[in-house]
């Protein structure tokens, strides 16, 4: 899948996630950035583009450093508390955090959403969409436990024709997240309606 077409997942990967350009810790004490990008460790940190106060690169200390601030902090606090107070701050720009995205989309996501559901790059984008964002929420783990999803999306069953009554399932219907909040989920749902439609 080209880089083009992975960027247009972004906007509603940060809309439902969240993005931040700082590290900060979650709610298991992992240090992270971006869309929930896990820093292992400060040399790992060290490898990305962190710039200062977006006006120049950090260096290797600067980077290190900042790692060390971040992980001496309580864990799972708002994230705006862990931002560094005042300059000089150490953060990705936003297109180092949709560089970040788009090569985890690559090298973990599209793999294992191609994996799970035959013919993925061809599916209708707003159908892409929504398992693109349903893998990022339960991992390509979870999301292969949605056997009545994986079948509809096999049979291109994407939404409910009006009088249908067939017991078969439905793609709109078989992609509800326990676990997410229910304007996620009439989201997912309203994307592959967006693939019904677009297929009649």
């Amino acid at each position: 899948m080209t880089d083009e077409r992975l960027r247009v997942f972004v906007p509603d990967l940060v809309r439902w996630e969240g993005a931040l350009r700082w590290m900060y810790r979650d709610s298991l004490g992992y240090v992270t950035v971006a869309i929930g990008y896990l820093l292992h460790d400060a040399d790992e940190a060290a490898g990305l583009p962190f710039e200062v106060d977006g006006e120049r690169l950090a260096s290797r200390a600067e980077i290190v450093a900042d790692f060390h601030r971040v992980i001496a902090l309580a864990k799972g606090m708002p994230a705006a508390k862990y931002r560094a107070p005042d300059s000089p701050r150490v953060e990705l720009s936003d297109g180092s955090v949709t560089w970040l995205t788009t090569g985890r989309l690559q090298s973990e996501f599209i793999p294992g959403l191609t994996r799970l559901f035959v013919g993925f790059e061809d599916l209708p984008a707003p159908a892409q969409s929504s398992l693109v964002d349903l893998a990022w929420n339960l991992g390509i783990r979870g999301l292969a436990q949605f056997g009545h999803l994986r079948e509809a999306v096999a049979q291109r069953r994407w939404a409910r024709p009006p009088g249908d009554r067939s017991p078969g399932p439905f793609a709109s219907e078989s992609c509800h997240v326990k676990t997410s909040r229910e304007d996620r989920n009439q989201w997912r749902a309203a994307k592959f309606l967006e693939a019904s439609a677009g297929a009649g």
